[in-house]
């Protein structure tokens, strides 16, 4: 009787050791360059949340500047028909809308900032214990400049501009 021919070796089907640290190499390096843009990405989105807040404090105290509660006159110039204030409490930066002191109208408005974002409106950051104020006359005009940088996460992130 003849002999049976010889079957190959079976091979083991899967991956080598080889071909898993290859894939996992591509998938580390991968994550590394995505890492930086996800972030970035975050923190555009806080500064453009940010943004979006002061512009909206701007619009109370410009339309309660314009209702003009107190009766402010044209040319009262020590006087403001609203204010527009950012005061920082630790690391919580706070806009507020204010009528002017000695005003007998009531009128509350505020919002937080995006924790981690910096300010700096008319040219000064707010300090602890030192806000910045923006006073509107009855014209809804400021009598000082309204220019504001917000920023977070470095000079990429930055968002500049003027309240108007």
């Amino acid at each position: 009787m003849a002999a049976a021919p010889a079957l190959p070796p079976c091979r083991v089907q899967g991956l080598t050791l080889i071909e898993l640290l290859v894939t996992m190499t591509i998938l580390v390096m991968l994550l590394m360059a995505a890492v930086p843009f996800t972030l970035n990405w975050g923190h555009s989105a806080k500064t453009l949340e940010a943004k979006g807040s002061l512009v909206q404090a701007y619009a109370h105290a410009k339309a309660l500047a314009l209702r003009n509660p107190c009766g402010i006159a044209a040319n009262a110039s020590p006087n403001a028909a609203a204010n527009l204030q950012a005061s920082i409490s630790g690391t919580v930066i706070t806009l507020a809308v204010q009528v002017p002191a000695g005003c007998t109208y009531s009128y509350s408005w505020s919002t937080n900032l995006p924790s981690g974002v910096t300010l700096t409106l008319g040219g000064t950051a707010p300090v602890s214990g030192t806000p910045v104020t923006v006073a509107l006359d009855n014209r809804g005009m400021s009598n000082s400049g309204t220019g504001y940088v917000l920023s977070r996460g470095g000079t990429q992130n930055d968002e500049t501009g003027t309240l108007r």
